[in-house]
């Protein structure tokens, strides 16, 4: 499930990474098993959401591994508050620049989900501390 940008943004930044999963459902209701025992008083940080994990959502209800109203109601878009700050909405990697903030140490960078995660709950505290 890859188009052009996925082959040149993303994979080269999964080499090194190893597959977790034999198929994409089978990751999919893995995703699903950990919401669903973790969604509870939990808040959702996304960044850049609306193209990443609402897409990501859809498909969890699609193979069953969520039901309708089992997905966030709402949530944290990064990509606002980043905007709001003087910086692009579309990068958390300007903003860790800028404030020397260690980046996270795993396998890959930009793009690799693991380092996206980490770097974008750095940049959200480190904005919340600093309002």
């Amino acid at each position: 499930m890859t188009d052009s940008w996925v082959r040149t943004n993303v994979l080269p930044q999964l080499k090194g990474v190893k597959a977790t999963h034999t198929s994409y459902d089978d990751f999919l209701k893995a995703v699903g098993d950990c919401w669903m025992e973790n969604k509870t008083d939990a808040t959702m940080l996304v960044h850049m959401g609306f193209v990443v994990e609402a897409y990501l959502f859809r498909e969890l209800v699609r193979v069953g591994a969520i039901g309708v109203w089992d997905a966030p109601y709402t949530y944290i878009e990064l990509a606002e508050r980043l905007e709001v700050a003087g910086f692009s909405p579309d990068s958390c990697d300007c903003y860790i620049a800028k404030y020397d903030i260690e980046k996270p140490v795993c396998e890959g960078g930009t793009h690799n989900s693991t380092y996206d995660a980490l770097v974008a709950l750095k940049v959200y505290k480190h904005l919340q501390k600093n309002k």
